[in-house]
């Protein structure tokens, strides 16, 4: 009865705790990247179910496509066309208002009227007839003058774009419309997305158009997906509209803007913006940063669209373009101005301004109001009280028809808030609850945790992190005990200088060292998914590929070097504190075959590895010392990682041992090499090549020039005293390049 009562306390527990997770998800304390993920695609999923098949024949689309570009040639256009194109828009078809999705940041040289004018430089100045006929064609061939005298007087709204923070280098082009004047007083405080930059228009082109608005997209949802667009930016401390807005304001005839705060909003709550109104009679939703979310419409395309080539040679039809709001956009592939969108993947991206226009002016625009975290905590909590009561109570048909009747509950209250309330609810948190709920119940006394885990823990707890373990039990391996052989990594750690370290420390205080030392070194092996073999007094044994096989062993073990030696700060801090002794560490490490298992007798056995691969690592640790390294890896680890930047120490032998070895130390990773370290081992190796070659006196130069410039390393020192004992030795024949490392002495071979 106990055993059932405390089974029952953990399954609630654990139901407990499933609920409070999603509790937190909802109220942002908690960041879990799938229900994000599943919120977007519930989102998108709304938006398709709810498009609306009819096009808007009010905003017309003046497309720069494949047609355009095969009658008018290719893209950019000179500006004369473009005025061309304006003057027939608004002149002969009558069109109410026109906006440019593109930015004039640049002079058009395209005329050849730098020509002209190096040839009045070269002589022809003066000459009469020249000068008359020079003046006409000055006249002609300034395609930026008549594109500017074509937009003035004319409703015209250009586009330009912001630079975000996060771009390294901002530089400011052309001049930037007129910012934006607010009814009443900006409320204070608020997170809008503030520019670092802008790429605006040409003066002499901003000047002339009516106004002006930023076509970049600066909040972008983590999956690339574009749902939502800001509609103020902020920049040296005053605010700009997009080219959508801009566009309403004009349609509209009107300046009058105004921001609405949430009642009460005193400047430090973040969700504080609500509203944009407009001239009292247009209201616009958005979000805390000024963004709103795009109103899409069925499908492509969702606005009639017209060739531009159409309109410059006058065969549009007049009735499509008769005052109408228009948008110079393209849709050619190659101009690059085609989006991610929850409609399609590939999505002109001048229909979402024209779809924003759309919803503005039919104040259809959806909205995600701040209040909505509080509905959706209130929704989990009443969906996990509900169901954590009722779920132990009822048999399996009852749970399943439970959870379906309260998942399609929630779906059609949340569709209801959308269609007829124009409110975007959360939804996805909700029902990923309701099934995670009804699977844990409906699975409990299946699932609970399996013998084979514990049997796995039971084998190898000691020696692995838990999540290791957790792994094995889900891979259902063969993890037995018994000895075979695989490739691995094995590493050996030890604290330098530790006898006299030992030496000035009490008993207590050793002790307090080492359990705060191995425990920070063992958090790194099993962070880099190894397993600690024993700790062999200060010394720690860890190797890599054993009991859960992995490519990745030799990766891992260096990457847990280096993480060993960046947190000895840190480590050393916390030593500090306690009264104890700082540590520094030597760190050997190679890969090789190696045999694995439960080794030892019938009165202990131990999990670890035996082979030369293992000898050989150990000896390397010891030679850290020598060589003024902190890690030192062998030539068969190198050859696993090509991706990391190694330096050449020795070529030796080990006394008892047949054969040689070459001692790499690892450097850094080769994304991380910097250009003063690339030079510094450029140097060393020109020096290793003329010790190799016996060239003494040319070797200790450079070695000499090294240690000036780099004096903090050993290295450069040892060889420098080397060469400076060889250089009255003879050049040793067939020599093999090998130092042989005994306990007594080292001597060339």
């Amino acid at each position: 009865m106990d055993r059932l009562k405390s089974l029952h306390t953990i399954r609630l527990a654990l139901a407990l705790g499933i609920s409070i997770l999603f509790l937190l998800q909802a109220s942002g304390y908690l960041h879990i990247p799938m229900l994000n993920k599943l919120e977007l695609a519930a989102y998108d999923t709304r938006v398709r179910l709810n498009l609306q098949s009819d096009t808007d024949p009010r905003i017309v689309i003046v497309d720069i496509d494949e047609k355009s570009l095969k009658d008018l040639g290719h893209w950019p256009w000179h500006r004369d066309q473009l005025a061309q194109l304006l003057r027939q828009l608004v002149d002969r078809y009558g069109v109410a208002l026109v906006g440019f999705d593109m930015v004039f940041a640049e002079a058009d040289d395209s005329s050849g009227l730098k020509v002209l004018e190096h040839l009045k430089q070269k002589g022809l100045r003066g000459h009469p007839r020249f000068e008359a006929e020079a003046k006409i064609l000055s006249r002609q061939l300034n395609y930026d003058e008549i594109f500017a005298k074509s937009l003035e007087g004319r409703p015209v709204v250009l586009g330009y774009f912001f630079q975000s923070r996060t771009i390294n280098t901002q530089h400011n082009i052309g001049r930037l419309p007129k910012p934006l004047q607010f009814n009443t007083a900006m409320p204070k405080k608020l997170p809008l997305v503030v520019a670092a930059g802008f790429g605006a228009n040409l003066p002499r082109l901003q000047n002339a158009a009516l106004n002006a608005g930023f076509i970049d997209i600066p909040i972008m949802d983590d999956d690339g997906i574009i749902r939502k667009v800001v509609l103020i930016q902020e920049y040296n401390g005053k605010y700009y509209s997009s080219l959508a807005l801009s566009m309403a304001l004009e349609f509209m005839q009107t300046q009058e803007i105004e921001l609405l705060v949430a009642p009460g909003y005193d400047g430090d709550v973040n969700y504080g913006l609500e509203q944009i109104r407009i001239a009292d009679s247009i209201t616009i939703p958005v979000n805390e940063r000024a963004a709103t979310l795009i109103p899409y419409k069925r499908g492509y395309p969702a606005f009639p669209y017209i060739s531009a080539s159409d309109v410059i040679s006058g065969r549009a039809d007049p009735a499509a373009l008769e005052n109408a709001i228009v948008l110079v956009g393209t849709t050619a592939a190659g101009l690059l101005d085609n989006r991610n969108t929850p409609v399609q993947s590939v999505h002109p991206g001048v229909e979402i301004h024209a779809s924003l226009i759309s919803g503005i002016l039919d104040q259809s625009l959806r909205h995600r109001p701040a209040y909505m975290l509080g509905v959706d905590v209130v929704a989990l909590l009443s969906i996990a009280l509900l169901l954590i009561w009722w779920l132990p109570r009822l048999e399996a048909l009852g749970t399943l028809l439970l959870a379906a009747g309260l998942m399609l509950f929630m779906i059609g209250l949340n569709y209801l808030l959308w269609a007829e309330l124009l409110l975007v609810a959360p939804i996805a948190n909700q029902l990923v609850l309701i099934t995670v709920l009804y699977v844990y119940y409906s699975s409990y006394g299946f699932f609970v945790e399996g013998r084979s885990k514990t049997i796995l823990a039971r084998r190898f707890g000691q020696y692995v992190p838990p999540e290791i373990v957790e792994e094995m039990s889900r891979q259902q391996g063969d993890y037995g005990l018994h000895g075979q052989t695989r490739n691995m990594t094995v590493m050996f750690v030890d604290i330098r200088s530790f006898t006299h370290i030992a030496d000035s420390l009490e008993p207590r205080q050793l002790t307090q060292l080492m359990n705060i030392y191995l425990t920070e070194m063992t958090n790194v092996i099993h962070q880099h998914h190894g397993t600690v073999d024993k700790y062999i007094g200060d010394a720690i044994m860890a190797f890599w590929g054993a009991p859960l096989h992995n490519s990745n062993h030799a990766r891992d073990a260096l990457n847990a070097s280096f993480e060993m030696r960046k947190g000895l700060s840190k480590l050393n801090e916390q030593l500090a504190r306690k009264g104890l002794p700082n540590v520094d560490i030597g760190i050997g490490i190679n890969s090789g075959e190696m045999s694995v298992g439960n080794m030892g007798s019938n009165f202990r056995m131990a999990y670890t590895v035996l082979g030369d691969a293992v000898n050989l690592a150990s000896r390397f640790e010891g030679l850290t010392q020598y060589y003024h390294v902190p890690v030192i890896v062998g030539e068969s680890m190198k050859l696993f990682l090509s991706d990391y930047r190694f330096r050449i120490l020795d070529k030796v032998r080990f006394k008892g041992r047949e054969g040689s070895t070459i001692l790499y130390q690892p450097v850094c990773r080769q994304e991380d090499l910097t250009e003063e370290k690339e030079k510094e081992l450029g140097e060393y190796h020109l020096a290793m090549q003329l010790y190799y070659q016996q060239l003494w006196s040319e070797a200790k130069s450079r070695f000499e020039k090294l240690c000036s410039s780099y004096p903090d390393d050993s290295i450069y020192l040892l060889y420098l005293e080397r060469t400076q004992n060889m250089l009255d030795q003879p050049k040793i024949e067939n020599w093999d390049k090998i130092w042989l490392h005994d306990t007594v002495k080292e001597v060339l071979q």
